[in-house]
């Protein structure tokens, strides 16, 4: 399996527009990708702090349906999308070691 985790952070009056544009992130990846899940988490914060947030994007069954720039195509893909972020998206690769 293999997976991507994008963290960035987000301003607490921006939370409703970056849920938005992961909607709408999501919807276009399983479009395109039918395969790919994606999921959004986020960090615990105190009421008013800018929060972390963390998009797990994976390919279940392996990569096989996965092209060889995928990560390079979802985050153009999300640059797309418009979603506010402070100080950017910090994408990082994982690969299951079992």
């Amino acid at each position: 399996m293999q997976e991507l985790f994008v963290y960035y952070k987000v301003e607490p009056a921006q939370t409703a527009a970056a849920r938005a544009a992961f909607d709408q992130l999501r919807a276009a990846l399983k479009t395109q990708w039918p395969a790919l899940q994606s999921r959004l988490l986020t960090r615990p914060a105190a009421a008013g702090a800018v929060q972390t947030w963390m998009e797990i994007h994976a390919w279940p069954e392996g990569c096989a349906d996965a092209p060889a720039d995928w990560v390079e195509q979802l985050e153009r893909q999300a640059g797309e999308s418009g979603g506010p972020s402070v100080g950017g998206r910090h994408v990082e690769v994982f690969v299951a070691l079992d």
